[in-house]
């Protein structure tokens, strides 16, 4: 198994980070998915990003505004 790192997002938009072993980097997006975190980013290796201004709550994330945590919600996880 491989070691990734990962920039994700959660149910209330906030952006997440860590780390997890895999067999690969589908089965580790598969595993963030079945955590109900959306990946923006995964690498291989111990690397982790830099912390952005997307961990702000109301910062925005990737380019799109957060005007309110439901209208995420529903972009990222389809009205869940």
């Amino acid at each position: 198994m491989a070691r990734y790192s990962y920039v994700a997002i959660d149910q209330d938009g906030r952006e997440r980070r860590g780390g997890l072993e895999a067999q690969n980097e589908l089965a580790a997006r598969r595993t963030l998915a079945s955590r109900k975190l959306v990946a923006v980013e995964i690498s291989s290796g111990e690397r982790l990003a830099q912390p952005s201004i997307a961990a702000r709550p109301g910062a925005p994330v990737r380019g799109v505004l957060r005007h309110r945590d439901e209208d995420v919600r529903d972009v990222i996880f389809g009205g869940c």
